[in-house]
């Protein structure tokens, strides 16, 4: 949308803060076009914009000054044009905030996946004092199996018998 302000708008803003005026004043003061002025004068003679006291204003308008007034309904539209400025504002602002966090998403993924690459790629360094204390681990941990499987045979015949495939005897 254009960063000009629409011709309508600037007339409520003029016309915001006197407590009467004619559209000679105002198109003069906000620098109306002549097919702009034509328009606005439409407006103000069907009463969509301003309020007034002629019965025909759009075959008097040109002929004498017509004070016109500031309606109710004009400030609300000007309130509603403020808070459509504020939303739209707000949510150029709210874009950029999900941009930013996407990208920073993103780049965190890519982090990540080169960093998981690296370290799958990589040697792995296990200090040679953690080697010899896991080699004593394991031919300790080897010989209490021994020493187990020894004691079980000790006290199973029929296991012994077993594994000399022959019968026991009766």
């Amino acid at each position: 949308m254009s960063t000009l302000k629409d011709h309508y708008i600037r007339a409520l803003e003029y016309a915001e803060s006197r407590s009467s005026f004619t559209l000679g004043e105002l198109a003069t003061s906000i620098e109306l076009t002549p097919e702009q002025k034509a328009q606005l004068a439409l407006q103000i003679h069907h009463k969509q914009i301003f309020n007034h006291h002629a019965s025909h204003y759009i075959n008097d308008y040109e002929k004498q000054a017509i004070d016109l007034h500031f309606s109710v309904e004009d400030k609300f539209r000007l309130l509603n044009y403020a808070a459509l400025q504020e939303a739209r504002e707000s949510s150029r602002s709210a874009t950029w905030f999900a941009i930013s966090a996407l990208a920073v998403s993103i780049i965190s993924l890519i982090i990540s996946a080169y960093l998981s690459y690296m370290q799958l790629n990589s040697p792995i360094n296990i200090p040679l004092e953690f080697v010899e204390k896991i080699d004593r681990l394991s031919k300790g941990q080897a010989e209490t199996n021994k020493a187990i499987f020894e004691l079980s045979r000790g006290f199973s015949p029929e296991r012994e018998q077993k594994e000399k495939n022959v019968l026991p005897a009766k």
